[in-house]
């Protein structure tokens, strides 16, 4: 069959090809310009039948391209949106792994991200995150990383956060006609008269004979509310809530809100119990602010609601919903498991015993009160590649009855690990020589060559995982990290034949590997 006629769509970048004078299908423009079609091309069935396929890759491509416009998504979001668009499985897999490969759809920055919007913008729970992850199609493994960096404080906090929202809104009613009244008392004063203070008076009058003529002394006022002010007042609340001095402006005085101090420690938990008694020895500081009325009445409503509520009520809730909803993540455990006899044994079994309490169950002092942690979930992760689960006192074995076993890396787990992630070791190191002005440029053998010397070894030495990969590209670009300063080349490129020429002598000799490699 031959290409007749080549007409452009009114959709643009599409093309209508017509094949011996009849119309034969669509392509994109990227399409044409990949496969050279032009009049008088010809082509058979198979070729037809690539170029069409091709031709839906292209157009599922650039949908997902749209779709992930707007906002992050999940595989499974981008998989659910092609599949109601009604492309087919193997086109669906197609466009994801190219997705996938331009880093443009990544589960685990999505789930980062997801969990810091959660954190500090809804102040959802982990269980709540856990959930809608889930549904997400994020994996239980991407899930229970990604929740290692929310902590037990964090949780606390955005309990309090969850349950004084909880807790306005309940008294939003109340706060809201305390609001209304104190701002007609701001938009309608009354006459401030000065009260006879007795003791003020002979204070004044001890200071005149000592010959302090300006001791400085207020008088007291007192606010006098005549008929007429009072009627005003009830007339001017009348308007405030039918909104009709929404758009005035008016000055009003404000609590000033404590700082919520960052950071995490055992210092920084010190000071910020120092920090909420101070606050509540010292006067609260007043600030002004001139906003409009209807500004006004949302922040005085706000504050009025904070006075209504009753805070350890509030606490009591916020630390029943950490109890009950609470996850912790203990992280490298098996460097507290005792392997044998040796000096730190009793050390390490005596961190056990400090965490076996809390584990199974018991009472931990807060800021905010003591928090139970019965039905608190706990997960730990470790190594073990010294110790093994069994070291472990059989107490805190028994409080982790799921065990779940990972596979040693495989040399294509290495490649992924050095391309793939977002702060992958590739680009550090290429990020890091570009600031003297040196592109670096990794083939993709030299890449496998890496994985490769990696997972060897591993296998021969001790296996170490990952960091493997950091002391090997350390060694392998020690020279050009040197000299990169008084370089004047612009681009170098990595090749296998460098790595070899870099770390063959070591690999062979056992002594230089342990050291270096």
């Amino acid at each position: 069959m031959v290409i007749t006629k080549i007409e452009a769509q009114k959709k643009k970048g599409r093309y209508n090809i017509y094949l011996n004078d009849a119309f034969a299908f669509g392509v994109d423009e990227a399409t044409v310009v990949k496969y050279a079609l032009f009049k008088g091309t010809e082509l058979t069935k198979v070729q037809i039948k690539e170029i069409q396929q091709d031709d839906c890759i292209q157009q599922a491509y650039q949908k997902a391209l749209h779709f992930l416009n707007f906002k992050l998504r999940s595989t499974k979001e981008v998989y659910e949106k092609l599949e109601k668009l009604e492309f087919d499985d193997d086109i669906i897999n197609e466009v994801l792994g190219k997705l996938h490969e331009q880093n443009f759809i990544n589960d685990t920055f999505y789930a980062e991200s997801y969990l810091n919007q959660a954190k500090f913008v809804t102040f959802k729970g982990p269980k709540s995150i856990v959930f809608d992850l889930q549904k997400k199609g994020i994996s239980d493994k991407v899930i229970q990383t990604v929740l290692e960096g929310y902590s037990l404080k964090e949780q606390l906090e955005n309990a309090i956060q969850i349950v004084t929202k909880l807790k306005q809104e309940e008294v939003k009613p109340q706060a809201f006609d305390k609001a209304v009244k104190k701002l007609a008392k701001i938009l309608k004063p009354g006459i401030m008269k000065k009260v006879s203070n007795p003791q003020q008076d002979s204070l004044f009058n001890m200071f005149q004979q000592m010959g302090i003529q300006n001791p400085g002394l207020e008088p007291e006022m007192k606010e006098e509310v005549t008929e007429e002010i009072a009627q005003s007042r009830r007339d001017i609340e009348q308007q405030l809530r039918n909104g009709v001095l929404d758009s005035k402006e008016v000055t009003i005085e404000l609590t000033e809100k404590p700082m919520r101090m960052a950071g995490s420690g055992n210092q920084m938990e010190q000071m910020m119990q120092i920090q909420s008694v101070l606050d509540q020895m010292t006067p609260k500081k007043k600030i002004s602010r001139t906003v409009t009325v209807k500004e006004a009445l949302e922040l005085l409503t706000e504050e009025e609601a904070n006075n209504l509520i009753n805070q350890e009520d509030m606490h009591a809730e916020a630390l029943k919903l950490a109890e009950t909803s609470g996850i912790i993540f203990i992280d490298e455990i098996d460097k507290i498991a005792a392997k044998g006899q040796n000096g730190g044994e009793v050390s390490r079994e005596g961190v056990q015993r400090d965490i076996l309490p809390i584990v199974e169950g018991s009472q931990v002092n807060t800021k905010y009160g003591v928090i139970n942690t019965d039905h608190i979930l706990f997960i730990a992760s470790g190594a073990f590649h010294v110790a093994k689960p069994s070291d472990l006192m059989p107490e805190l074995q028994g409080r982790f009855p799921i065990r779940v076993e990972l596979q040693d890396l495989s040399k294509e787990d290495f490649e992924r690990i050095l391309m793939e992630p977002k702060n992958a070791l590739l680009k550090q190191y290429k990020a890091l020589l570009a600031t003297e002005n040196v592109e670096v440029v990794f083939t993709k053998e030299a890449v496998s060559k890496l994985a490769e010397i990696a997972f060897e070894v591993n296998s021969t030495m001790e296996n170490i995982g990952a960091r493997r990969l950091h002391t090997i590209l350390e060694t392998v670009l020690e020279e050009l990290l040197f000299e990169a300063p008084t370089m004047q080349m612009g681009s170098i490129q990595i090749t296998e034949q460098y790595v070899e020429s870099k770390l063959n002598a070591i690999r062979e000799d056992q002594d230089l590997t342990k050291y270096i490699l």
